[in-house]
């Protein structure tokens, strides 16, 4: 539960020579998901599995075959479950459960949930849903295709409104949140979307019965990186011109189940088939199976603190430097669907035979010299270095390309004529005097009018402009100017991101043993956060968010 009021709870228990445990319980929002980066990742290698059991939860709940669980991002105690007929919630843990969506008819399950800190989407049979309160109203968002258009089977959320859905019937594609929807053509438009995925970067990911396909421009094209079968390896009926692979027999009618993207430098592919798990480090070219021979049908993959876990019909698996076995307390022994929180490490798994729980310890043993790569890497999943520069330059609009572009536009210049335009209107009125004769008066004569009217259109060249034009010199001066801008904004951007590391590390090497020291390290990683998000709008706490 967590309260109102932004309070801060740090212990930490000494014990033995060279090893501490730390609990951290944190309050307050935006600070306890900051924090939480600073202790996420090491100590990865220390989760302990083997006295921990699964605690069933399932009580007052009248269906024991559940498809889908999420956690809510900003509450830990905030559990959805997914069932063949409905959607369930508890705000305490698990320790209750209530009904918040009825999915009527038959085959009507519920296939995926995700959730934001804003939204709750829902894929189902009978197809999309949305709430905007927690799950207690619900709109239906997609889903008027009827057949197996209907059945959502995926869903994935991308940047700026973007969003795709994964059907029984084809690949669908909402750019306003969910609004409106079409279907994506190409190589996907009728093929059943069994899982679909996006990256940090951008790129879309799509498990169809055939393979994997990626896309890397917003589902335009696609290219199909994993082949389950060997048949279409070897070039019987396949779309990829009959690529030889050798590691045809691993991957032999490995229909790929989920996905997962383990954010780094490479970026890692993560693949759950029914043959077991396989993963790539490079783009998809080569796959290689994880772990030993362990041919398992794995329905989800997830990943905390380091540790992946995979949910079987044999039970859970973790993968540290071997498989193990954590089934110990499933009353059966298909799941379905796997996920967790950071803190404490908790595992929800949902299958056949209910809603399971499982708190993971969590210790922190002494490292070793050689163990300074393995705390670096455990940051990988943080935005890199280099994602923060690109993000800041961004921000502050001092792209290289800006000038270049301007340079480019002034060039064309004397290309482009001075257009002149004129208009002349001559109106002369004629007037005479007629004196007449003697016994006769005189009088004025008026007109006719002489009108005169001209106009012109004239175009001009300057081709002295296409050796030197003076507006280079503008550009030369706004050129300078822009680097010393970018310069100045990398310089610090770049000064922040890595003393706000460097506080990570020592909060998890050297704890803080008072209060007054603990409060002011985490409003200084807090600080230097908003320093970072400032310079690049918000990107770092944006990752943040997803992350946790």
């Amino acid at each position: 539960m967590e309260p109102s009021h932004g309070s801060i709870l740090f212990g930490a228990n000494l014990y033995r020579r060279s090893q501490f445990r730390l609990r951290f319980v944190f309050f307050g929002g935006k600070m306890r998901k900051i924090f939480l980066i600073a202790v996420l990742f090491l100590g990865v290698h220390s989760v302990s599995f083997a006295d921990e059991v699964w605690e069933d939860v399932t009580h007052g709940i009248p269906e024991n075959d559940f498809r889908a669980v999420a956690v809510y991002p900003k509450d830990g105690n905030g559990i959805y479950v997914g069932s063949s007929k409905s959607l369930y919630r508890s705000v305490d843990g698990g320790g209750t459960w209530r009904k918040i969506l009825s999915l009527h008819g038959t085959l009507k399950e519920v296939h995926q949930i995700q959730i934001t800190p804003q939204e709750i989407w829902v894929a189902s049979d009978s197809g999309l849903y949305d709430s905007f309160d927690k799950g207690e109203t619900w709109e239906k968002s997609f889903g008027a295709l009827g057949g197996k258009g209907e059945r959502v089977l995926s869903i994935a959320l991308g940047k700026e409104g973007i969003m795709w859905a994964g059907t029984g019937g084809g690949l669908f594609q909402s750019e306003d949140r969910g609004r409106n929807w079409s279907r994506v053509p190409g190589a996907l438009s009728n093929q059943e979307i069994i899982f679909i995925a996006t990256d940090r970067g951008g790129k879309v990911f799509a498990a169809t019965p055939s393979g994997l396909y990626r896309s890397t421009d917003l589902a335009e094209n696609w290219e199909r990186i994993f082949v389950t079968s060997v048949a279409e390896k070897k070039g019987e009926g396949s779309d990829e011109g009959g690529e030889e692979d050798t590691e045809e027999s691993e991957t032999d009618s490995s229909r790929v189940l989920s996905i997962w993207i383990r954010n780094g430098n490479p970026e890692e592919i993560i693949l759950g088939t029914r043959k077991g798990v396989f993963h790539s480090t490079d783009d998809g070219k080569q796959w290689t199976r994880v772990g030993e021979e362990r041919e398992m049908t794995v329905n989800a993959l997830f990943e905390q603190g380091g540790v992946l876990y995979a949910a079987t019909e044999k039970g859970v698996f973790a993968f540290k430097d071997k498989w193990e076995d954590l089934s110990q307390g499933l009353t059966q022994g298909q799941v379905n669907a796997l996920t967790g929180m950071s803190h404490p490490l908790t595992l929800w798994a949902a299958g056949r035979g209910g809603i399971f729980r499982r708190k993971e310890e969590v210790s922190f043993a002494g490292l070793k010299e050689n163990d300074a790569d393995k705390v670096l890497h455990y940051f990988d999943q943080e935005p890199s270095i280099q994602e923060i520069q690109e993000a800041a330059i961004r921000y502050a609009e001092v792209r290289p390309e800006k000038i270049a572009l301007w340079r480019k536009a002034a060039s064309r210049k004397a290309y482009l004529p001075t257009l002149s335009t004129g208009v002349d209107l001559d109106n002369n009125r004629n007037t005479a005097i007629d004196t007449g004769g003697t016994t006769q008066p005189d009088f004025f004569i008026v007109g006719p009018d002489d009108r005169n009217f001209n106009w012109d259109v004239n175009l001009s060249w300057d081709l002295g402009e296409l050796i030197w034009n003076g507006d280079q010199t503008s550009i030369d001066v706004r050129s300078r100017l822009m680097v010393e801008l970018r310069d100045d904004v990398l310089d610090e951007v770049t000064r922040l991101y890595f003393e706000r590391r460097r506080l990570q590390i020592t909060l998890l090497l050297e704890p803080p043993e008072t209060v007054r020291e603990k409060v002011e390290k985490t409003l200084r990683l807090s600080e230097l956060t908003a320093g970072i998000d400032a310079l690049t709008g918000n990107y770092l706490s944006r990752a943040i968010d997803r992350m946790t």
